[in-house]
């Protein structure tokens, strides 16, 4: 029996041809919501009008609407402010959630109140490629369970995981959340990855192995758009360093330095010089210098490993192929060999960390007697 209540909250910007099947799929879960917040961030379509029919169906729909659009980061922080449930759940107007997120993860949450938050699986669909439909598999665990702090760090450091939870499956406890806001508007499209990885490593999360939420890839979001932008992408990291280097955040440091957290980003961004300009001014607090010295030997180790698989990848990717090729089809090719040399540097030097603590466990055991 599921006592704590739920709020859903749902950013929208002009994803009129979407939200409704989003809005549709919250209030028929078998848990519905105690209320679900609408924020349309000044959207210039027809969303208004679809989401107020949906509405007429579903009275514990509210409609907020800002005069001006202001952004999905500002959105969600004013719902997090009206919104009154024991939990909280971002979701996103063109994506769907599958029967039984809320049920299963409140049910689980329930067990386990000391977790900052619940997730799943989920899949993807790709729609630029024909609606191709995969699975986004998290890795942390093969049955429904409550995940420590140190548990999470061990899984991502060994490499058997992601290091961050699938966002569209997040069930937030609310009362560890923020009080200005939910995400912080400094640190842009990576706000959502600060706060897991602060809930993460102060308080452990509960994860439920099976895809209980579907995104949508159009190849245009927020965060698609900076990646693709190495001055947009620099900047947003900048100040991320500089937050997670702040006070604040000195208690997960530690942890998010051992889990290998940044190799969510692109590492090869991180050269010595761009982290000594962005970690310097803050050289003063003690864990600046802990991440300056961590970003360097990744950013040189993931370009050595880079190197060195270099010639294999070109090999086996681009050189075993027919001739008469198009340049499309060759420049697919050259995205697949980068995705495959990330992937293979990923397994090497995640095999190497972890011969690394088998040997230094064995060390120390030998040395206490």
């Amino acid at each position: 029996m599921v006592s704590k209540t739920l709020s859903v909250i749902v950013p929208n910007y002009n994803d009129g041809d979407h939200i409704a099947f989003s809005l549709k799929a919250i209030c028929e879960q078998s848990l519905a919501p105690h209320e679900l917040i609408v924020i349309d961030d000044g959207s210039t379509d027809n969303s208004v009008s679809v989401i107020l029919e949906v509405a007429k169906e579903y009275p514990f729909i509210q409609l907020l609407r800002n005069e001006e659009n202001r952004g999905i980061v500002y959105s969600a922080n004013r719902g997090i402010k009206v919104a009154s449930g024991d939990y909280v759940y971002i979701a996103s107007a063109n994506d769907l959630v599958l029967p039984g997120l809320f049920e299963k993860s409140l049910q689980l949450l329930s067990k386990h109140p000391e977790a900052g938050f619940s997730c799943s699986d989920a899949v993807c669909i790709n729609i630029p490629e024909n609606n191709c439909v995969t699975e986004s598999r998290t890795g942390w665990s093969d049955s429904p369970r409550y995940l420590s702090p140190n548990e999470i760090a061990s899984i991502a450091r060994a490499g058997k995981g992601l290091y961050h939870p699938i966002t569209n499956t997040c069930i937030l406890r609310r009362d560890l959340l923020p009080s200005e806001g939910i995400w912080d508007q400094r640190v842009g499209c990576y706000c959502d990855w600060l706060l897991h990885q602060a809930l993460l490593f102060r308080h452990g999360c509960c994860f439920i192995p099976e895809p209980l939420a579907a995104l949508r890839w159009t190849g245009s979001s927020m965060s698609h758009r900076v990646n693709s932008d190495i001055n947009a992408y620099r900047a947003i990291m900048q100040e991320l360093l500089a937050v997670l280097a702040s006070p604040e955040y000195e208690d997960i440091a530690e942890m998010i330095v051992f889990s290998r957290s940044f190799k969510a980003f692109q590492l090869e961004a991180f050269t010595p010089a761009f982290t000594w300009r962005a970690l310097r001014p803050h050289l003063h607090n003690r864990y600046a210098a802990y991440y300056l010295r961590h970003l360097t030997i990744e950013h040189f180790a993931f370009m050595a490993k880079n190197a060195q698989a270099l010639p294999f990848a070109l090999k086996s990717n681009l050189l075993s192929k027919h001739k008469g090729t198009t340049k499309q089809g060759f420049r697919d090719r050259l995205i697949s060999c980068k995705y495959y040399l990330r992937n293979l540097w990923d397994r090497a030097f995640a095999h190497s960390f972890h011969r690394y603590d088998l040997m230094r466990s064995f060390l120390l055991r030998q040395f206490r007697g």
